[in-house]
């Protein structure tokens, strides 16, 4: 359930419940959860019919009913596709290991991306998902693709940190500023490294602007004149529950203001991530676990209108949304193509 080949998982589950059909208390749970991520979600609901059923945990009836309702929300997005191509990027970009979170400058001649591969024979696994920690990488574009990445920042953010948990997750419009997560499974801060004139890069700092608390920050969007951050953070004072989208602006006289939840409409009881601004400052892509998810985290856009409102989300729609986790999606400038 937990690798690349979810049909494997049915498989093996499948077999397991052929031999004994009380292996595990959990077993219709699993060929439910098996199901559900090969996008069979008939069968899918009623394995977990089957459970909850057996179930006197209150908390484990909600989690199926919540995907339960995911794979309702499922059968309806996937009887209309949209009309994409989906292209991995290739050996350029991608390794076997997991590499994800792309942000490009606004030229789209630059990308960096974060990558748990191993860089080195030294190279330290986390003890939490048994992965190698990660690393920020950069690709430029030339001759018309991406060429081969290369890791990048490891001085100007000392090695220790770019060998645990360190993630590009950010850059300002003329990509003078890139940002970065630094911190660990509880907690985490946006830093920065800055472009100075002599064409190198500086240390990291903390950003100007009050982004960072106690609780953790994971993404950070630039609006296209500069004068909006929007960003993710876990704050228990200030979110719906989890992890939120917050923004703040700049006043007249260039000062940062007070970071304000984007709205209920928005935000959701569940998770949201991965918050990237178009070029026109007006449409906002996010994950979340939230509204109409086929499973775990889909994208959604949502539009500004002219009354300075955002509209309801919009669940971005099968194939580029699964019954996986869909993070980190970036629009090109001209609206063409997209990365995640």
């Amino acid at each position: 359930l937990f690798t690349d080949n979810k049909y494997e998982a049915l498989n093996y589950l499948s077999k397991a419940y052929q031999k004994k059909p009380d292996v595990t208390d959990d077993i219709k749970l699993m060929m439910g959860r098996a199901y559900h991520l090969v996008h069979d979600f008939d069968k899918a609901i009623i394995e977990y019919n089957q459970y909850k059923s057996k179930s006197a945990d209150p908390d484990e009836v909600i989690k199926v009913n919540r995907y339960i309702q995911e794979c309702k929300n499922g059968q309806e997005i996937i009887q209309e596709p949209l009309r994409v191509i989906i292209n991995n990027l290739g050996k350029n970009i991608n390794s076997t290991e997991d590499d994800y979170f792309p942000i490009c400058t606004k030229n789209e001649t630059i990308m960096y991306f974060t990558s748990r591969r191993p860089v080195g024979e030294k190279s330290e696994i986390s003890l939490v998902d048994n992965k190698y920690f990660e690393d920020v990488y950069k690709s430029n574009f030339v001759d018309n693709k991406w060429q081969t990445a290369t890791r990048v920042f490891a001085k100007n953010l000392g090695d220790k940190k770019n060998t645990e948990n360190t993630a590009a997750v950010g850059v300002n419009p003329d990509g003078s500023k890139i940002y970065f997560y630094n911190g660990n499974d509880d907690a985490g801060d946006i830093v920065l490294i800055e472009l100075k004139k002599n064409n190198k890069w500086s240390k990291d700092k903390k950003p100007k602007a009050k982004i960072n608390t106690k609780y953790k920050e994971t993404a950070i969007s630039y609006a296209p004149d500069g004068n909006r951050i929007y960003y993710i953070s876990s704050n228990e004072k200030t979110s719906r529950g989890g992890k939120d989208i917050f923004y703040i602006d700049k006043d007249e006289r260039g000062k940062w203001g007070k970071p304000r939840n984007i709205s209920p409409i928005v935000n959701t009881k569940y998770d949201e991530e991965g918050v990237s601004i178009t070029e026109d400052g007006r449409t906002l892509y996010f994950s979340s676990k939230g509204h109409n998810s086929i499973g775990g985290y889909d994208i959604f856009k949502t539009y500004l209108d002219s009354n300075g409102l955002w509209t309801p989300p919009v669940n971005i729609g099968f194939p580029v949304n699964t019954a996986d986790d869909d993070l980190f999606y970036h629009s090109s400038s001209k609206g063409k193509f997209a990365y995640y």
